[in-house]
């Protein structure tokens, strides 16, 4: 996934950096499933829903487009039946339109759907890597490295259960905040109808 690579290649430039210095007594070091966290944490889910979204409606928009150029494509084919060779020409340019708007649509549906698979990714990878940054200065930390990058290891703390816990909470922080927003917007008061008194109904 391209998250799990971006946090990947930053953790392996540290790594390297790590290898070249002297060895320093006492520091600390713990890792992280890097892939684990963002197969399983609630901001996936989230981004998986949006992407859904976004591709269930541009396949809706796609079929109806198609449906409308098939009916204009049958259109124009009648047209020419009853059209001169020469005058055909034109009816041919109309139907070459008619073409190349599914074409353009189908092109900029799939740069909408990559391009918000792309921001998914990056947010992802940033609170991911918020979360570990977090957890390690509470623990004290001086480096902590992806599991699924090391070819070898000797037995280190595995800190992914906490930064998962940290990401779902900051996960549930974010939407608490929304619905509570949301919430607190003021409703209007439905107007009251005014109900006529006896003196009215005899004037």
């Amino acid at each position: 996934m391209r998250y799990a690579a971006m946090i990947a290649a930053c953790v392996l430039a540290v790594l390297l950096a790590a290898q070249s210095a002297p060895a320093a007594e006492g520091v600390k070091i713990a890792v992280v499933d890097v892939s684990r966290i963002g197969a399983e944490c609630k901001y996936k889910a989230e981004y998986e829903q949006g992407m859904k979204e976004l591709i269930d409606r541009k396949r809706h928009e796609g079929r109806e487009l198609s449906a409308e150029v098939r009916a204009r494509m049958e259109e124009i084919e009648k047209e020419m039946m009853l059209l001169a060779p020469e005058a055909k020409a034109e009816k041919q340019r109309e139907m070459s339109v008619e073409t190349r708007k599914l074409q353009e649509f189908d092109t900029e549906a799939k740069r909408e759907v990559q391009e918000l698979g792309q921001a998914y990714s990056e947010k992802l990878a940033e609170k991911i890597r918020a979360a570990i940054r977090e957890v390690g200065e509470e623990q004290g930390l001086d480096l902590i490295f992806d599991s699924g990058v090391l070819l070898y290891r000797k037995e280190l703390p595995d800190l992914t259960d906490e930064v998962l816990t940290k990401l779902d909470a900051a996960f549930d922080q974010e939407h608490g905040a929304t619905e509570a927003e949301e919430e607190t917007e003021p409703e209007t008061e439905p107007e009251t109808e005014t109900t006529p008194t006896d003196s009215d109904e005899g004037r």
